[in-house]
């Protein structure tokens, strides 16, 4: 019997499309694209896990200027945290693409 939150199937296997159904960040998907180019790049290194200081380090950017795009990026895709957005960012390069 499956319990509530049980995102397996009966060969023990992570059924990834009913585990990302099942978060509000899922929404945001389609919204990438209203992204601009420098946007997406720093979309992009949050799927890495990457630091506001190492982002900015890798585009030759200030921090403050990854903060802001960062603000941007979370305002147009409808993201309160920034965890959310590197779930996003995760999901939308490898599970998503």
């Amino acid at each position: 019997m499956k319990k509530y939150g049980d995102n397996t199937t009966e060969g023990g296997k992570v059924n990834t499309r009913a585990s990302i159904e099942c978060c509000s960040w899922t929404k945001s998907l389609p919204r990438v694209e209203m992204l601009t180019n420098r946007e997406l790049e720093v979309f992009a290194k949050l799927a890495q896990g990457a630091s506001n200081q190492t982002i900015a380090d890798d585009l030759r950017i200030s921090e403050r200027t990854v903060r802001g795009h960062l603000t941007n990026i979370m305002r147009k895709l409808g993201l309160a945290t920034r965890l959310h957005a590197c779930i996003a960012s995760y999901v939308y390069f490898h599970v998503h693409a």
